[in-house]
């Protein structure tokens, strides 16, 4: 049962923060990194981004709470 509650909360926060990333960096001005007219290329940046910075925070919120359970 822990693995699903563990699952459940992964991907929770992954969505969350993914959507949140994802926005924050839209907002970012690229245009003196890409060149003009590779919005293409911006996109794909954006969203392996979120999806780095997602995984990597839901990770750490997971073996915090993971910690948190061995030490109850």
């Amino acid at each position: 049962m822990s693995n699903i509650y563990n699952l459940v909360w992964f991907l929770s926060i992954s969505i969350a923060v993914f959507a949140l990333m994802f926005y924050a960096l839209q907002k970012v001005d690229y245009s003196k990194i890409f060149k003009a007219n590779s919005t293409f290329q911006i996109k794909i940046v954006i969203v392996f981004l979120s999806l780095a910075i997602s995984f990597a925070c839901a990770l750490g919120v997971l073996q915090i709470m993971q910690l948190i359970e061995a030490i109850m």
